[in-house]
């Protein structure tokens, strides 16, 4: 029996859709894009999917390098998220445009190096825009998600427990929210970032979502 709030959910994601409102936008980086970016990847639209909220987020990622583009993921990251029931083969690599900076809300990355090499590329007006996934994982005491391509294969499962710390309650919280905010829609990602989609004009808004 699908839960009232997926109900509810769904009703807002096609009322947002009728108003021909934008979804919010996150861009998740790392240097090749073929491990851990499709990980945080396919279980955000995985945790949107289940709660009816997939129209509410335009979700992409990218690496900062052209190693892999056109590559599907890492046949060992495919293996990991397969056994906890992601699937990723439809995701392509590609690289980071000029473009994406002034496109995506929210540009993720991976780790301090990421963060960087992102940070040295983007104008002035659009830095703000980039974060780092661990800053919002509350139950994980890393900072960074680590690059698991030249270890074992725990590292793939690491990079999984890391991305699924970030991505556990916000379409829980997402979905208690919409009905009681009437004209607008916000996204958590974890509990320290809102993403308030007003009607008619979108606006952004940094609160948490703990209270």
């Amino acid at each position: 029996m699908r839960h009232h709030s997926s109900y509810r959910a769904a009703a807002a994601t096609h009322q947002f859709r009728e108003r021909g409102l934008s979804p919010a936008s996150v861009l998740l980086i790392c240097m090749g894009n073929i491990c851990r970016p499709p990980n945080a990847d396919g279980i955000f639209r995985d945790r949107l999917a289940k709660a009816g909220l997939s129209g509410l987020v335009e979700i992409d990622s990218a690496g900062t390098h052209s190693y892999h583009i056109g590559h599907a993921p890492d046949a060992r990251t495919q293996a990991a998220a397969e056994r906890r029931g992601y699937d990723l083969s439809a995701l392509r690599a590609r690289r980071v445009e000029a473009s994406d900076f002034e496109r995506f809300e929210w540009i993720v990355a991976m780790d301090n190096a990421n963060v960087s090499e992102l940070t040295a590329r983007s104008l002035t007006a659009f830095g703000h825009k980039i974060v780092r996934l661990m800053d919002f994982a509350r139950r994980h005491d890393a900072t960074e998600v680590p690059d698991p391509c030249y270890g074992g294969a725990q590292g793939f499962e690491t990079v999984l427990t890391a991305c699924s710390c970030v991505w556990d309650r916000p379409t829980d919280r997402l979905s208690a929210r919409t009905s009681s905010w009437g004209n607008g829609v916000c996204v958590a990602i974890g509990d320290e970032i809102a993403l308030r989609v007003d009607a008619p004009n979108r606006a952004i808004i940094r609160p948490s979502l703990t209270g």
